[in-house]
């Protein structure tokens, strides 16, 4: 048997359990979430599990990758020039942008209002290497609740 790849000294871990309320409405705290070791590309929109540190572990949602830009304007996303909530901007509004490096990733919690995550983190942007795990799509319904839609 060989062993689980580790990253930045964290193991992947086939199920690994969602703590506190930023990815809400898509995954409740305490939520079990199957994952695949990332041996092939993560692509925006998938749900990942990445490293911060020796043991710690944020389960987030890619937003943005390689090339892409990022806007943060009045609280609201915009990627490559598409509001992420769908409203038009937001006049004299102070803007924040950013191009996503090669080999890193924007990340964010489905619940703005409860994450920490790249909007706020000092250094916004998560290299592929610390992206650990990719949650499994498949397993990602909450009782009653259709898939998310990415994008």
């Amino acid at each position: 048997m060989s062993a689980s790849p580790t990253i930045d000294g964290a193991r992947w871990t086939p199920l690994v359990r969602v703590q506190g309320r930023s990815m809400q409405p898509t995954l409740a705290h305490g939520q079990l979430l199957l994952t695949r070791p990332t041996l092939r590309r993560v692509k925006v929109g998938d749900i990942v599990v990445l490293t911060a540190g020796r043991h710690a572990r944020h389960v987030k949602r890619i937003a943005a990758g390689p090339g892409d830009v990022v806007e943060l304007e009045a609280g609201r996303l915009f990627f490559n020039q598409q509001a992420q909530d769908g409203r038009p901007r937001s006049a004299g509004a102070r803007v924040e942008t950013w191009r996503v490096p090669r080999g890193h990733f924007f990340v964010v919690g489905d619940n703005p209002l409860q994450s920490d995550d790249s909007r706020v983190w000092q250094e916004p942007f998560v290299a592929q290497s610390r992206i650990i795990a990719v949650a499994l799509p498949n397993l990602l319904r909450r009782r009653g609740r259709p898939p998310p839609r990415a994008g």
